[in-house]
């Protein structure tokens, strides 16, 4: 799969201030800059569902504490809630942030992130490779 569709929520710098908002937005499947690795969380059954459920996050602008993590975590419990939109999946959010945090920590140690280890880009940072599932992207810890 080459292309596919990101979602996210996102801080934006505007001169007020800053701003949460959420993207939808045509992405490539292949690595990036700000994506550190991406966890394959879930087999995607009916897309169009799943892109009208994840357009129905709120973004909670002025929540204190709230950022992208929480927007993921809670997009993740109504996808459990969900029905026909995904098939096989692991959307537990404790085991979901446990092995995305577990595997930066290898790739950082494996220097994925400074520039100063080898990788092939088309299959770095998709774990496991063995299905075509939702990608959790992660940009930070």
């Amino acid at each position: 799969m080459n292309k596919g569709t990101r979602y996210h929520a996102r801080e934006r710098m505007t001169p007020q201030g800053s701003q949460w908002v959420f993207e939808e937005l045509s992405a490539t499947m292949m690595t990036t800059k700000m994506i550190l690795v991406r966890i394959l969380i879930a087999k995607v059954e009916d897309t169009d569902k799943l892109a009208q459920l994840l357009r129905q996050i709120p973004i909670r602008e002025g929540e204190e504490g709230w950022n992208c993590v929480l927007w993921v975590k809670e997009a993740l419990s109504e996808l459990e809630k969900s029905n026909k939109i995904i098939g096989t999946s692991m959307l537990e959010w404790q085991a979901v942030r446990d092995a995305a945090m577990e595997y930066c920590q290898r790739k950082k140690d494996q220097q994925r992130f400074d520039g100063k280890g080898e990788f092939e880009s088309s299959l770095e940072g998709i774990w496991p490779r063995n299905m075509q599932l939702i990608r959790v992207g992660v940009s930070h810890w």
